[in-house]
């Protein structure tokens, strides 16, 4: 906060409430007065953060920690059932690639959507492209 900030992001999946987040969210709330966004990837880390104030819940961390490794994609019915179920507003963040994916979540009543590595890092990029070129029947037109 002393350097500017108007909000506080924080971990709070598991591995960050074994950490302390919980009570670490609460006391930025009491001490602090910003707004607090909780990034998580399980609909429990969701209702627990937002029990304990957060003001914001975002999927940031959905296929990044071990208990949900597996999610290797955007997951638009893990979007719309926090929607549904959170009590605060969900943004949604993490694996989200294209225009259509953001426009999904928006729609399925995501309050906003973060786009990260899909714009900011170039060889992300150049690696989609690549592979998406690497994957259609080019005819015999290469050099």
């Amino acid at each position: 906060m002393a350097a500017g900030a108007d909000m506080i992001a924080l971990d709070v999946t598991r591995r960050g409430q074994q950490y302390g987040a919980l009570d670490r969210l609460r006391r930025i709330r009491r001490e602090l007065q910003v707004p607090v966004l909780a990034d998580i990837a399980t609909l429990d880390e969701a209702l627990a953060a937002a029990g304990v104030g957060a003001d914001f819940v975002l999927s940031t961390m959905r296929g990044y920690t071990d208990e949900t490794m597996n999610i290797q994609f955007f997951d638009l019915a893990f979007i719309q059932e926090l929607v549904q179920r959170s009590p605060v507003p969900v943004i949604a963040e993490g694996r989200i690639h294209t225009p259509q994916q953001a426009g999904a979540a928006l729609a399925a009543g995501a309050y906003a959507v973060v786009v990260g590595s899909a714009i900011t890092r170039p060889v992300t990029i150049a690696r989609r492209f690549a592979d998406a070129i690497a994957s259609l029947e080019v005819g015999g037109n290469r050099p």
